[in-house]
């Protein structure tokens, strides 16, 4: 999983940084332990864990504001799909094929954008997708031909009386609605992790450990709150991460709504 790995690596560098200050600190003349050189390492370094921890902070605010986005938008695609749903279904007989077609693609949808998930169960819907060029599986061009197909299914539908112009024209413009929420989605889903900015801050805090290991002695309760320190802050680069894979991260989007769109469709 890539959100522990980057995690992980950053915890084994503080641990390995703050242990490279405790054995230069075993190393250094008398004359540079004194007070004032003390004093001046702690306050470069409360400086730079004030500008850590406030980057710190603004990432996860920001991870988890784009995690709600796409968590609302997920709500607002299942209603408008379910929508769709309920006014092809007012045509009768004649929108069965259509019902099914959408429950095709719901389906899809849910294995190939939730993988790590069972996906829904029946043959009637493809289980996988090409979308080695999609950043999104959701956009896969497979997923939009099906719903293509539904919409040229409703273009066609009979329109010779005025209730049936009617059950057209609001199907149509429930479909218009299914295309905005899933494009919607899409842009909404397409949450990128910097990894540029990653090391920076890493370097950072990689320049507090190393401090924080030439003020500490050399002992194991010194060791232990280094590396309980590590773990906090890498825990902190865990959940940012993790937060950006909205779909099969420890933190996902429920499928929920979505399933719950599908199983009306098929009953």
């Amino acid at each position: 999983m890539r959100s522990l790995a980057l995690a992980l690596i950053p915890f084994l560098v503080f641990v390995g940084a703050a242990l490279l200050g405790m054995r230069l600190r075993s190393r250094l003349k008398e004359r540079h332990k004194g007070p004032e050189t003390t004093d001046l390492l702690r306050m470069a370094t409360t400086m730079l864990v004030t500008f850590a921890a406030l980057v710190l902070g603004l990432l996860i605010s920001s991870a988890k504001r784009n995690y709600d986005n796409v968590e609302d938008a997920i709500y607002k695609y299942a209603a408008a799909l379910i929508e769709l749903d309920n006014s092809v279904h007012a045509f009768g007989p004649v929108g069965d094929a259509l019902r099914h077609d959408l429950a095709q693609y719901t389906a899809a949808m849910i294995a190939t954008t939730w993988t790590t998930q069972a996906p829904p169960p029946g043959d009637y819907y493809p289980k996988e997708l090409d979308t080695a060029r999609d950043y999104i599986p959701m956009q896969s061009a497979e997923l939009g031909d099906i719903l293509k197909k539904v919409e040229a299914g409703i273009y066609a539908m009979p329109n010779a009386t005025p209730t049936q112009a009617a059950l057209r024209q609001d199907a149509i413009q429930r479909m218009n609605q299914v295309w905005d929420r899933r494009w919607n989605l899409i842009s909404t889903s397409d949450v990128s992790f910097s990894l540029p900015f990653y090391m920076t801050l890493g370097f950072w805090l990689v320049i507090v450990f190393l401090a924080l290991g030439l003020t500490a002695p050399f002992n194991a309760l010194s060791f232990l709150t280094v590396a309980l320190s590590a773990v906090s802050i890498s825990s902190a680069f865990f959940v940012i991460v993790d937060l950006s894979s909205v779909y099969t991260g420890i933190f996902y989007v429920s499928s929920a709504p979505v399933r719950g769109a599908l199983a009306q469709m098929l009953h």
